[in-house]
């Protein structure tokens, strides 16, 4: 039986860097602002194992630090 992928939401703090619990492989498909919440959708397999995820947040004009 194939797994079917699904359509995951995570409401993102407004906050410089963050991590993110999600299936391992899964893909990014938008980040958007909902309501009053910034939001980024994934499609995913459900049932995969989970991994930690950095994401940054970094408005318009300011400096990118590579590390």
């Amino acid at each position: 039986m194939a797994t079917v992928e699904t359509i995951w939401k995570f409401t993102l703090k407004i906050t410089d860097r963050q991590t993110l619990s999600m299936p391992v492989d899964a893909k990014i498909l938008s980040v958007a602002r909902q309501d009053d919440n910034l939001c980024l959708w994934v499609m995913c397999n459900p049932v995969a194992r989970q991994n930690l995820r950095l994401f940054e947040i970094i408005g318009t004009g300011n400096p990118i630090w590579e590390e």
